[in-house]
């Protein structure tokens, strides 16, 4: 080839526009919803039924539940666990002290 030759170039087309919308949600990568086996159930019916919506119960593993609830109420939930329930040591208390 001579220096006054050129060799043609092929134009790509342009890049597809990409969405900016996010993806869709997928349902399946929602947790799987864990039944709660009969004992730990049972303690949590109990607690539930004395506070009602001012406790909120997870299930965590076999012997083990999470109680939440508001600093005003922990007195008074940590009591009717102690005392009517007669349980006598809870593994884990923890607490969240933000600044107002």
């Amino acid at each position: 080839m001579s220096s006054s030759e050129t060799t043609p170039v092929q134009q790509s087309a342009p890049p597809a526009p990409q969405s900016s919308a996010p993806p869709a949600p997928s349902e399946s990568k929602q947790p799987p919803v864990k039944e709660i086996p009969p004992f730990e159930k049972s303690i949590a019916d109990k607690i539930e039924s004395q506070f009602g919506s001012k406790v909120k119960i997870d299930f965590i593993k076999p012997l083990r539940i999470r109680i939440k609830t508001s600093k005003e109420d922990v007195l008074q939930v940590a009591k009717f666990v102690r005392d009517e329930m007669h349980y006598d040591h809870a593994e884990s208390v923890t607490g969240v002290d933000f600044p107002t």
